[in-house]
């Protein structure tokens, strides 16, 4: 379940760093869901690779991808835990693809 406050959305992900420990390396990816800052964009998913993804891997660090779907043009901020990154951009510029 994403709760959604206002412009932002929380995905709490129990057991991500046991799935890191045991070295799971498939994502884990959340319910398709809507901001209220974007109106016309629906189907938002949220995607973590505990042990990072193939594209972007660094020791101890998990990856963290967007996807939405096509035409959709996105600015925001992401915050895991006390880490705050941004502000990111995301151009959906083909079906299903994913940005992180």
């Amino acid at each position: 379940d994403i709760p959604l406050h206002d412009d932002i959305v929380e995905w709490n992900v129990p057991g991500v760093r046991a799935r890191a420990r045991l070295g799971t390396a498939h994502p884990l990816i959340s319910e398709a869901f809507e901001v209220h800052r974007f109106p016309d964009v629906k189907a938002l998913r949220l995607k973590i690779f505990p042990l990072g993804s193939r594209r972007r891997t660094k020791p101890g660090h998990c990856s963290v991808y967007l996807t939405g779907p096509q035409g959709t043009h996105l600015q925001f901020m992401l915050r895991m835990g006390s880490v705050e990154h941004g502000p990111l951009e995301c151009i959906f510029d083909r079906p299903e693809k994913d940005s992180g």
